[in-house]
Order: C-alpha cells, then sequence, then structure tokens
C-alpha cells in the first residue's frame, strides 16, 4: 500500500497556473484586463457617495456621476431601454447598456433593472390607481430607468458603488502569474539573496536564467530557489 501511495505521489503533477492556459499574445491582453479590473475596484470618491434618506440611509453615488464616470473611463456607450412596464404599484425599467473595452476595444454590455413607486394622493391607497397624481407616471419612470443604468453600474465593481452597502465583500489584486516583471522582480530578489549558497553545479543555470530572462523559466527557478 505505501508503495502505491509513493508512487502516486511521485506522479502527481502540479496544477497549471492561469498562465500557462493561454498562449503568450493571450497573457499581455489577459494582464492589461487585470490591471483594468483593479482600476474598477478602487474605492469611489467619498465625496460622490451620499444617503437615502428614504431607504434606511442606503449610500449611494449618483446617476450624474455615474454617467460622467462612463465618459471618462469608456468615452463610448450607450444605454439600451429593453423594456417598461408597471408592477404593483410601481413602473420598472429594464436597460442594456453598452460600453466599448478600452483593453479589447469590442462592444460589451451589463443589463440594469429599476423601478419606482408611482405617487398618489395623500391618504389614498398605495393600490389606489384612480388616486394616481398628475405627471405620476411622467416622474417615475425616468427615476426607474435611471435606477436600472446604476443597477447596471455596479457590475463593473467598487468604482461604480458596488459594494456601498455591503458588509461581506472581498478585496481584488492582480495576478502575479499574468505578470512577467512582477516575476522576474521576485526572481532577481531571490537571486542576490541567495546566491552564496547556490550549489556550484546550478549556479550557471540560474544565472543563465536571470541574465538572460528567460521568462520560460522564472517558475521553476523561483520554485527551486525557494527550497534553498
Amino acid at each position: 500500500m505505501s508503495e502505491e501511495i509513493a508512487t502516486i505521489q511521485d506522479n502527481k503533477r502540479e496544477l497549471p497556473v492561469l498562465a500557462d492556459l493561454y498562449k503568450a499574445d493571450d497573457i499581455a491582453t489577459l494582464f492589461k484586463t487585470d490591471q483594468f479590473n483593479l482600476l474598477m475596484n478602487q474605492a469611489p470618491e467619498p465625496k460622490w457617495i451620499k444617503e437615502n434618506p428614504y431607504a434606511g440611509n442606503s449610500k449611494y453615488i449618483p446617476i450624474g456621476i455615474l454617467e460622467t464616470l462612463l465618459q471618462r473611463i469608456f468615452k463610448e456607450f450607450r444605454i439600451e431601454v429593453m423594456r417598461e412596464g408597471t408592477m404593483f404599484n410601481s413602473v420598472y425599467v429594464t436597460i442594456r447598456l453598452h460600453y466599448l473595452n478600452p483593453v479589447t476595444g469590442l462592444w460589451s454590455y451589463h443589463d440594469g433593472v429599476g423601478s419606482a413607486q408611482i405617487q398618489t394622493a395623500k391618504g389614498a391607497s398605495a393600490a389606489d390607481l384612480a388616486s394616481i397624481n398628475n405627471n405620476a407616471v411622467m416622474m417615475a419612470l425616468p427615476m426607474a430607468k435611471s435606477y436600472a443604468i446604476k443597477d447596471a453600474c455596479d457590475h463593473f465593481g467598487k468604482l461604480f458603488g458596488r459594494d456601498l452597502n455591503r458588509k461581506e465583500t472581498m478585496g481584488f489584486g492582480v495576478d502575479k502569474n499574468l505578470d512577467p516583471d512582477a516575476k522576474y522582480s521576485e526572481l532577481l530578489e531571490l537571486f542576490e539573496l541567495l546566491k552564496d549558497v547556490i550549489p556550484a553545479n546550478e549556479f550557471d543555470n540560474v544565472r543563465n536564467v536571470v541574465e538572460g530572462k528567460i521568462k520560460t523559466s522564472y517558475d521553476k527557478i523561483i520554485k527551486y530557489l525557494k527550497t534553498l
């Protein structure tokens, strides 16, 4: 039994890192995408954030700021209203936010939904459609559209207010496996730290990788140096 376990362990292969699954040209795009996602997950400016006293003081970023962010970051975007209608005593709007991805140069989109309550006369039941105020739908429909745009923007990340009212969140970091410069910095640091203890029969091999910047061997040499 112990021999079988030993054989299995000897034959066990390590899982590939993300960079191993893509071509070299794809890795550069993936790294740029990671950098872009890092931007999208920066905390929004505190001065952008407001509180809604009618919704338990929940935090939000006004639609005017969100639209300015869209213009500054994506340069080109458009809002497509997919459908609208009534639901109970409210109107709802579903939109599709089309945007030009600054990394790939391709168009993509996020969907969003929003609703707003139709105002009725003071003292009237919210379900009493005969008591709807003048211009109530005219006021509620644009509000529902704005909420739908905000909902779509949430998908971009923290910068657009995604986590303002969430208790459980996760930080975002760039995948170092996609950044050859980060790997080389780690390799160079290890080499300078351990070059005096590298066995003579391995030293030239390690030095050649470091000085020749042989990217395909970074992972192997970093792993080796960490065992010293």
